[in-house]
């Protein structure tokens, strides 16, 4: 899994450089910021995955966002993106915080029946307590 990883980050690479997709507004250095994140393991739960992740500026435009998904995810057009934009050095959020705001996004593509693909557009994103 470690080599598909370290694929996976290169087409990443390519693919943020080919696009420009910068981290911020106020830069125009390209994002640096992307990867995978675990969320916390369910033992009643086999379907545990990594989850990617990429910074975005606010004023990404929402065609590069798509192309993104497309050639860097490899993902399908889709139907719906969702933004959270907020300051995640600012949010201390504890453990309970995080995961109703997670269960949250899951109600949200449940009421959907498109595939669904959230983009977390945040200044930084959220860090274990």
């Amino acid at each position: 899994m470690a080599k598909e990883i370290t694929q996976q980050i290169s087409l990443l690479h390519q693919v943020i450089h080919q696009l420009n997709i910068r981290q911020s507004d106020y830069t125009s250095e390209v994002t640096k910021e992307y990867g995978y994140l675990k969320f916390d393991e369910n033992e009643f739960d086999s379907t545990t995955r990594l989850s990617q992740y990429i910074r975005l500026a606010l004023q990404t435009n929402a065609k590069a966002v798509v192309e993104f998904l497309q050639h860097g995810w490899c993902l399908p057009t889709p139907d719906l993106i969702i933004s959270v934009i907020g300051g995640g050095k600012q949010c201390n959020i504890s453990a309970h915080l995080r995961k109703i705001f997670q269960r949250g996004l899951v109600a949200a593509a449940a009421t959907t029946t498109h595939m669904i693909n959230y983009i977390f557009h945040l200044l930084t994103h959220f860090s274990s307590p």
